[in-house]
């Protein structure tokens, strides 16, 4: 009884994996500078790639940061920080701010 428990239990966990259609991407690429900060999202789950763009015209001020994934250019938004670096890092800003199905 216990072992079909758990088979189901793992079955379940399986199989709601599987409905799950976020991307997963494990490349970055980023730099900074005083008013331009960019990061890109590669080797994406779903093939598609993914950059972030900022730029500001003055120190300041906020980056204006706009979200192009797959060669279409998406939503803009504000922020004061330059973006962060790492795929998992900027995968959660750009899940956020971008409104990308990223994991």
């Amino acid at each position: 009884m216990r072992a079909a428990i758990c088979a189901a239990f793992f079955g379940l966990i399986l199989v709601l994996g599987a409905c799950d259609k976020r991307a997963h991407c494990t490349g970055y690429n980023g730099s900074d500078g005083h008013l331009i900060s960019a990061g890109s999202l590669t080797g994406c789950s779903d093939q598609k790639n993914r950059d972030v763009r900022c730029a500001r015209g003055d120190e300041g001020k906020p980056y204006v940061c706009t979200c192009t994934e797959g060669g279409t250019t998406g939503k803009t938004f504000q922020r004061s920080e330059p973006l962060p670096s790492g795929a998992e890092n900027l995968s959660k800003l750009a899940a956020e701010q971008c409104d990308w199905p990223l994991k």
